[in-house]
């Protein structure tokens, strides 16, 4: 029970703070006692601190208490399609220190980069020359974001079809790598709980976190529960079919949304259009070779009016409302958050314009389409939101039905 309490009365410094002990036995219903020893606890185990107090001061004032930012820290890491990075998170949802890395194809090798860069995050000065490491005293263990299907309980990449993986263990491996604990998620699932704690999904009870990018998936959180699925397969977005006769997705399947509307399927567009002789100014920027194209140069074109750029991250927009229209249908969400490089209003605007006019009428009300204020470090504050969710004892009960059966997965 007392257990219980300190994760209560943490919880309500964190969403109430600063606040004073007599706050907390109000918000709490324990009493002013409990409150204070608990409160004593979680100072000297560096959780919280005393809020300073602006302006003079009469007499014996309370002293609020707040959550303190950097009391414990978490690793996050995010595996992706063709990068790794990792990153040091705070309990205020701040990425401090961030590096990345190619993502090697082997797992073995993909591990084993894993566990140097949490090696490497523990051992920078944190804060800037001259200060102290990380080291692993306030460490709560090492949150990994991976991209494709995900089995959380026992921490295993079932399915990422950007490689060439199947069913490869990854808790237990870095865990023996690192020395540390470590949990392990699908990337949208990740960025949807840092949504829900640290950016636009705070307050909403049911939302879409769609990220678009080089892939392209959702979180889906209803009812405040995240939605996984009966074998973890939920919000693979990407890999529903919104062109019969489209290009061949690295599912297998053909016409999926992202092979249309992903970063790489933009690019080709793009590439494709210079090749027949349009005039843009992609080509500028690619110093007059067409498959120097990239998607930085896409997103500065268009940024400067440039009409084929444009055009591509527009028709991306229209691909994506398809998918998010669908989503809609089917969850009815009171919030869609857009996270990733294909996140610009370009984008935005194109998607709004089909939801709008593909969405059940009934289920469109009140519904607004966002952007992320998380940043690109979104996914690796996802992972790192694995163990701060826990620390909090708030994080988003799964609704997966019980099942013996965690070894298949669709596509």
């Amino acid at each position: 029970m007392r257990h219980l309490n300190r994760h209560l009365v943490l919880r309500m410094v964190r969403e109430h703070g600063p606040v004073t002990r007599a706050d907390l036995s109000r918000l709490t219903g324990l009493t002013a006692p409990a409150v204070g020893d608990i409160a004593e606890e979680l100072l000297e185990d560096g959780l919280i601190e005393r809020a300073a107090l602006g302006g003079p001061r009469r007499g014996r004032q309370p002293v609020p208490i707040q959550i303190r930012p950097g009391g414990r820290l978490v690793v996050g890491l995010a595996i992706g399609s063709e990068w790794m990075r990792a990153g040091l998170v705070d309990l205020a949802g701040r990425a401090l220190t961030v590096v990345s890395r190619r993502l090697p194809l082997n797992p073995d090798d993909a591990l084993a980069l894993a566990a140097r860069l949490v090696h490497d995050l523990l051992a920078m000065p944190l804060g800037g020359r001259g200060r102290p490491p990380a080291g692993r005293s306030r460490l709560l263990g090492v949150g990994v974001a991976m991209h494709g299907v995900v089995d959380p309980a026992e921490g295993i990449s079932i399915l990422p079809p950007q490689l060439a993986w199947r069913s490869v263990p990854i808790r237990r491996p870095l865990e023996a790598l690192v020395g540390l604990p470590v949990k392990v998620d699908n990337d949208c699932n990740a960025v949807a709980l840092a949504e829900r704690w640290y950016g636009a999904g705070r307050g909403v009870e049911s939302f879409v976190s769609l990220r678009a990018g080089y892939g392209i998936g959702a979180g889906v959180v209803v009812g405040d529960r995240l939605f996984r699925g009966a074998h973890h397969g939920a919000g693979q977005i990407g890999h529903v079919t919104v062109s019969e006769d489209g290009p061949r997705c690295s599912c297998g399947n053909y016409g999926c949304l992202e092979a249309m509307a992903s970063e790489p399927a933009v690019l080709r567009s793009a590439i494709r259009a210079l090749k027949r002789g349009q005039v843009s100014r992609l080509l500028d920027l690619a110093v007059g070779d067409p498959d120097g194209v990239t998607a930085a140069h896409l997103y500065q074109a268009a940024s400067e009016g440039d009409a084929l750029a444009f055009d591509v991250l527009e028709g991306a927009g229209r691909h994506l409302g398809l998918g998010v229209a669908t989503l809609v249908n089917l969850f009815d969400p009171g919030r869609i958050i857009v996270e990733g490089p294909l996140g610009g209003e370009t984008v935005l605007a194109a998607l709004r314009d089909v939801v709008k006019r593909r969405s059940l009428a009934t289920n469109l009300t009140g519904v607004d389409v966002v952007p992320s204020p998380l940043g690109d470090a979104a996914d690796i504050i996802g992972a790192a939101t694995l163990w701060i969710a826990d620390l909090f004892n708030g994080d988003l009960p799964s609704t997966d039905p019980p099942t013996s059966d965690t070894g298949g997965a669709s596509t």
